[in-house]
C-alpha cells in the first residue's frame, strides 16, 4: 500500500483561512436576512395596524351616525307610550295624573327634537 502523500502546512493554513472567510461570509449574510426579515416584519405589523385602525374608525363613524337615529325613536316611542297610559288615565277619571303623564310624554318628544338636531 502506498503512503499517503504528505500535505504542506502551507495548504492547511490557506484552507483555514478560505474556510474562515467562507464562514464569515455566510455570518454576515444570515445577519443581513435576519435584519431584512426583522424590517419586514415590522412593515407587516405596521399595515396590519393601520387596517385595523381604519376598520375601528369605519364602524364607530358607523355607530356614531345611526346611535342618534336609534335615541330618536326610543324617544318618540316613549312618548306615545307614556301619552297613550295618560289618554287612558283621562278617561278613567284621573286627571292630575294624566296631566303629569302629559308632560313625561312631552318631555321625550323635546328630547327626541334635540338629539335629532
Amino acid at each position: 500500500m502506498a503512503a499517503p502523500t504528505p500535505v504542506p502546512t502551507s495548504t492547511i493554513e490557506v484552507f483555514e483561512a478560505d474556510l474562515t472567510a467562507v464562514l464569515d461570509a455566510a455570518k454576515n449574510e444570515l445577519d443581513v436576512k435576519k435584519r431584512e426579515t426583522k424590517a419586514a416584519r415590522a412593515l407587516v405589523r405596521q399595515a396590519t395596524r393601520r387596517r385595523r385602525h381604519q376598520h375601528i374608525r369605519k364602524t364607530a363613524a358607523s355607530v356614531a351616525a345611526t346611535a342618534p337615529r336609534a335615541v330618536f325613536y326610543t324617544l318618540a316611542l316613549v312618548g306615545i307610550t307614556i301619552a297613550s297610559v295618560a289618554l287612558v288615565l283621562l278617561a278613567i277619571g284621573s286627571t292630575a295624573a294624566a296631566i303629569t303623564l302629559f308632560t313625561v310624554a312631552g318631555a321625550a318628544w323635546g328630547m327626541g327634537a334635540v338629539v335629532r338636531r
